[in-house]
């Protein structure tokens, strides 16, 4: 559970650095 999040959260900051 706590890697799917970290995943997660990763996945979304690379988003933003887009």
């Amino acid at each position: 559970m706590s890697a799917q999040s970290c995943n997660l959260k990763s996945l979304r900051s690379f988003t933003l650095s887009l």
